[in-house]
């Protein structure tokens, strides 16, 4: 699990693309009790392999 910002830094992106990403449901998270959002690096991963431009596509 990583956060939001670890992420973004992985795929080159900025926090708030990955908060887009998960709102559209394009990436597994889990919100801790201190609303500190933890991605999971799996389907970060795929997201990634496909590229974040297919995800926007494909979800809209």
């Amino acid at each position: 699990m990583l956060t939001a910002e670890a992420a973004a830094v992985t795929v080159g992106a900025t926090r708030r693309e990955v908060y887009r990403w998960v709102e559209q449901d394009a990436l597994h998270f889990q919100e801790a009790i201190t609303g500190e959002v933890f991605l999971c690096s799996v389907s970060l991963e795929r997201l990634r392999c496909r590229g974040p431009a297919a995800c926007e596509k494909s979800l809209e």
